[in-house]
């Protein structure tokens, strides 16, 4: 099998395979771009995306694009995904790259990428939509393995759920984002997982330990929701902030703020 230079993970989303960078995915969908030196925010993007690998100077990202019902005399431009208002008629997935040193500037974005119209919903759980990215040369990989997830009804036989799957592959080209074929060995193929590293503190999210520094994804009611009743605290702002803390001093090394949103208590349950 051709080696694969798979996508360092990273608490939230990716890194670069020197820990130079960080890509994550904001609560509210957006990727925040960050030094790893010094927790500086170089950017975040305008649209919603979903982080798959960085380097050669670029953020790699999955996008769900609907094609909205164009009024008579206009045109039908793509629109983003979630932008319904305008009545969505198809939407297809694309991979986009951004500029890690312009300030996240689009580089390309690929043509759509063939997948079957009930995995192109942007809001899927993450159980029916496995995609992984990562070096092959100097091309991009990416490999995936679709499965519409049981939602009620007649469970269906092991045949159906089997024919239902999709998985595939395809590279592509690193200046323009032209899609090709990838090696037949890639077809169905799924990279090893991330290793899971619990947290003894419930406001960490997730967190991983990268050369003897540990990053921690946290997320934390703002300072003014801090000694409020519950319920008031938690339909306040959060915050999510990346720490990074070096393991052998047990020193805080910086704490960076990714974004600040609104968490609401979940709707009550139908009597």
């Amino acid at each position: 099998m051709t080696a694969a230079a798979w996508a360092q993970a990273f608490p939230g989303g990716v890194a670069d395979a020197d820990l130079q960078h960080g890509l994550m995915r904001s609560v509210n969908g957006h990727v925040v771009a960050v030094r790893l030196a010094d927790g500086q925010v170089l950017w975040r993007s305008g649209e919603v995306l979903h982080p798959l690998l960085l380097g050669h100077g670029l953020a790699v990202c999955l996008a769900f694009v609907a094609a909205p019902v164009a009024a008579p005399g206009t045109s039908s431009a793509p629109a983003p995904a979630h932008a319904g208002e305008h009545g969505v008629a198809h939407g297809v997935a694309q991979i986009v790259a951004l500029d890690l040193h312009q300030a996240g500037a689009e580089r390309w974005r690929s043509a759509a990428l063939p997948w079957p119209e009930w995995a192109l919903q942007g809001d899927a759980p993450a159980a029916s939509r496995v995609v992984h990215a990562g070096w092959l040369g100097d091309r991009i990989l990416l490999c995936w393995s679709l499965q519409p997830l049981y939602r009620g009804g007649a469970a269906p036989g092991p045949s159906r759920g089997k024919a239902a799957a999709a998985p595939g592959s395809c590279v592509l080209d690193v200046a323009n984002g032209s899609m090709h074929d990838a090696p037949a060995e890639f077809d169905s193929f799924t990279a090893p997982p991330a290793p899971h590293q619990p947290s003894d503190d419930p406001s960490v999210t997730a967190q991983q330990v990268l050369r003897g520094v540990r990053y921690s994804l946290r997320q934390t009611p703002a300072p003014a929701a801090v000694g409020r009743p519950l319920n008031a605290a938690l339909n306040t702002t959060w915050h999510t902030t990346l720490t990074a803390t070096d393991t052998v001093r047990g020193l805080d090394l910086w704490c960076c703020l990714l974004d600040e949103a609104p968490r609401k208590l979940p709707r009550a349950l139908r009597p």
